[in-house]
């Protein structure tokens, strides 16, 4: 993918009003969005260091959050 594809398509997320949190299948986060930082009141490094669980604390199903 051309950088300036990539570099519009991470703009895009990142000023996307939803938030957005993206896991691995070992429900770690990947990425997230400014909007997910804002809304848990966390940096972004802070949400890359945590699981699915430390967000969502009664959420133990391997099934994905929407």
């Amino acid at each position: 993918m051309p950088d300036d594809v990539h570099a519009v398509r991470a703009a895009t997320f990142d000023e996307m009003l939803d938030a957005v949190l993206v896991a691995d299948d070992e429900r770690r986060y990947v990425d997230v969005n400014r909007a997910a930082c804002e809304m848990f009141g966390r940096t972004r490094d802070e949400l890359l260091s945590m699981r699915v669980e430390d967000v969502f604390p009664g959420d133990t199903d391997r099934k994905s959050v929407v």
